[in-house]
């Protein structure tokens, strides 16, 4: 009688040992999260959505397009027009830009970050901070350029000087 006490007393230990343990491996960290590999959904799918959409992967050949003098032809913040200074901005292959403003010229070295799903230019000036951009479209007649200042987001578009 007193083994099969025992035996029952073990099983029940048993099972519930195993029972918390699975519980416990169930359970999903904070910042786990799991997502169905058949439908490839994500919960904020839409929002991923328009930010794929609104990106514009750009390749090595696309660079060829950037070396040339580009003249300012918009200038936004928070989505709204405003006037266009004179503004012109000359992109060499040899990895060098300047720019040329109505209060005078900076010049530096010029690197992009090219990724699936956002291009990014860097303009080191010689004497100040590095300024970042997202390239959102560069084609042959067509540079529009993207940067956050001050909280306010600055978009601006440039067509060939020549």
């Amino acid at each position: 009688m007193k083994k099969s006490l025992w035996f029952v007393g073990f099983i029940f230990i048993l099972v519930t040992v195993l029972t918390a343990c699975q519980t416990a491996a169930s359970e999903q960290t904070p910042g786990e999260t799991a997502y169905p590999v058949e439908t490839g959904s994500k919960p904020n799918q839409e929002n991923e959505q328009t930010i794929a959409e609104s990106a514009y992967p750009i390749s090595e050949e696309d660079l060829e397009n950037l070396y040339q003098t580009w003249s300012l032809t918009q200038y936004t913040e928070d989505g709204t027009l405003k006037d266009s200074q004179a503004k012109t901005i000359t992109f060499s292959a040899n990895g060098t830009y300047q720019i040329t403003t109505e209060k005078g010229s900076t010049s530096g070295s010029w690197t992009t970050t090219l990724l699936g799903l956002e291009s990014t230019l860097v303009l080191d000036p010689d004497s100040d901070q590095p300024l970042t951009y997202e390239i959102t479209t560069l084609d042959r007649d067509l540079l529009t350029l993207r940067s956050v200042a001050d909280n306010l987001e600055i978009e601006e578009q440039f067509q060939p000087a020549n």
